[in-house]
């Protein structure tokens, strides 16, 4: 048997394995804020909130925009690296108010500088869809309301 008679093969396995990448389209979230708050049992946790325009880390939880992905997780903002999102108090995407749970994925902090950190995440929900990007928020050290 010749070599020859191999190519077409791998070529095609090859232009197959190309093709498996991710089926999220774009997320439309490029900015938010990621602040320290109050975990359920008054220890430290993180709230993150990607939205399509920019926060400020006196914004109540109340007036976040109807359309946004919102993390609520155990942690610190100084130690967040990765969260896995089964792990998370609370994750959802809202679009004009219309929220979905999040069924699974992932939440990585790239890295800080300054007031400004580079989220990446990878969210599963519990509708199938798929919302993956990563964006600069604003960084919020000082919890709007104090843990007891």
């Amino acid at each position: 048997m010749r070599l020859t008679s191999f190519l077409p093969i791998a070529s095609l396995s090859l232009f197959a394995l190309a093709g498996c990448g991710s089926s999220a389209d774009p997320s439309v979230f490029d900015d938010g804020l990621l602040r320290a708050t109050c975990g359920p049992a008054d220890g430290p946790a993180i709230d993150l909130v990607l939205t399509q325009d920019a926060l400020g880390c006196d914004t109540p939880i109340a007036d976040r925009p109807s359309t946004r992905l919102a993390v609520y997780a155990f942690g610190t903002v100084d130690e967040l690296e990765s969260i896995e999102m089964e792990r998370a108090y609370t994750a959802e995407r809202c679009v004009d108010g219309a929220c979905i749970e999040a069924a699974g994925g992932t939440l990585e902090t790239l890295r800080v500088d300054g007031d400004r950190a580079e989220v990446r995440w990878s969210i599963e929900l519990e509708d199938g869809s798929l919302d993956e990007g990563t964006a600069w928020v604003r960084v919020c050290r000082d919890a709007t309301t104090r843990c007891l």
